[in-house]
């Protein structure tokens, strides 16, 4: 599997490079190198057969993923909010709301100026960040929000539903927790999640099953902690990602297991990758460095000890996790492909099984990170919420601390709410 995978980000990059071009013959190349890409998705799907309908999802049918959702949330306790940005420079930004009994659109036209400033928020590095939630840029979010939240959509959200977000192009790196609303933030009264589609939706929810949510207390969780690192790259230390993980550790199950620094290697997680193992664990938390690749996804990877987990590896394995936590920076962003798929760590992992992941939007600070994980998971386990839910809890915590979305909105859920 990780040969073939590594062969369609090969694949995938040419394909992009041979799609933008216009003449008769590079067309047939294109299509020829479509159809050597399909075949590799299938045969990846044959190998990881009980998750192969996140290759290729089935067709939408809108009544049954409505059903499935009313399941989860209840009738009424949810909506989707969905975009489409078509071509690198749309004119147009469609945006749809669904919430199993209304679906409607609302095509905005998109002036040069404004996409070109959508285009900046969506920018994953600190200094555009700051100067997005800066006082100086209130004008700028104004746009901005205008052209995503406008009051119309606005005023059908009601506080204390779970939100799907299915953004579009650039727009699957927006923090979309910092819209305002309501003289508030939308990440503080709704409970968000991101999907990279309704199809990738209603196969996820299909997957989840019927029974019961699993308290923390009774999670059987891997996590791997590593705050010492060694070799030519010199990355920073994580003095508090042990403390981090000793929190956690008294949380969830009595079978848990704790990979700590030199015991957290590629080969640790293979043996576990063969044996069976990794697919018995509920919760998988990952803290430590990672690298995400924005020219070539494949090439996006989390550090661990002695070397790097691949998303080619991640796309090999077996998962049945409720949730992966990635307690590392830049880990919700993705490659978006031609057309409008994307790849990244986030994405790797739900091909690879798990249910929902929660990842970063933008560089995050050792300290930082662990206090929002300590404040997450105790509202996970105190209050027995949803991941959504406690998200949410977490993100209103920390801005009674610090107030600017750059301190609260790193952290994005992807997947089942």
């Amino acid at each position: 599997p990780t040969a073939l995978t590594a062969r369609v980000a090969r694949l995938e990059a040419l394909h992009a490079a041979i799609a933008a071009a216009a003449s008769a013959e590079q067309w047939a190349q294109a299509e020829t190198l479509e159809q050597q890409f399909q075949g590799l998705v299938d045969e990846l799907a044959v190998l990881n057969a009980p998750h192969a309908a996140l290759y290729a999802p089935p067709a939408l049918n809108l009544a049954q993923t409505g059903a499935l959702l009313d399941h989860r949330h209840g009738r009424g306790g949810w909506a989707c909010l969905s975009y489409s940005w078509v071509g690198a420079a749309p004119r147009v930004l469609h945006r749809f709301y669904w919430d199993g009994d209304t679906l409607q659109a609302w095509p905005a036209p998109l002036t040069a100026q404004t996409r070109r400033l959508i285009e900046l928020a969506c920018r994953p590095e600190l200094s555009y960040r700051r100067h997005f939630f800066s006082p100086a840029a209130a004008a700028t979010r104004a746009r901005v929000q205008e052209a995503l939240l406008p009051e119309t959509i606005a005023r059908r959200l009601q506080p204390g539903q779970t939100l799907y977000i299915l953004p579009s192009g650039p727009l699957a790196s927006f923090p979309f927790a910092a819209l305002a609303l309501a003289e508030s933030f939308l990440g503080w009264q709704l409970h968000l999640s991101q999907a990279p589609s309704l199809p990738l939706l209603q196969a996820l929810t299909a997957r989840s099953g019927d029974g019961p949510a699993r308290q923390l207390a009774a999670t059987r969780a891997l996590i791997c902690a590593l705050a010492g690192f060694e070799g030519p790259e010199a990355l920073p230390q994580l003095p508090a990602v042990a403390a981090e993980a000793e929190r956690l550790a008294r949380l969830v199950g009595p079978d848990s297991l704790v990979l700590r620094d030199a015991a957290a290697t590629p080969a640790q997680l293979a043996a576990l990758q063969d044996a069976g193992r990794l697919e018995t664990f509920d919760l998988l938390h990952l803290a430590t460095h990672a690298r995400f690749n924005a020219a070539q996804a494949a090439l996006s990877a989390i550090i661990l000890h002695g070397g790097e987990l691949l998303l080619p590896d991640i796309l090999a394995w077996r998962l049945s996790a409720d949730l992966v936590t990635l307690a590392a920076c830049d880990t919700a962003l993705g490659h978006v492909q031609a057309g409008d798929e994307q790849m990244g760590l986030a994405h790797a992992f739900l091909i690879a099984g798990a249910k929902a992941l929660l990842a970063s939007l933008w560089p995050v600070a050792d300290a930082a990170t662990a206090h929002f994980f300590d404040v997450f998971y105790t509202a996970l386990a105190a209050e027995n919420a949803s991941p959504a839910q406690a998200l949410t809890v977490a993100r209103r915590a920390l801005a009674a601390e610090a107030p600017s979305p750059l301190a609260w909105g790193a952290f994005t859920l992807i997947g089942l709410a």
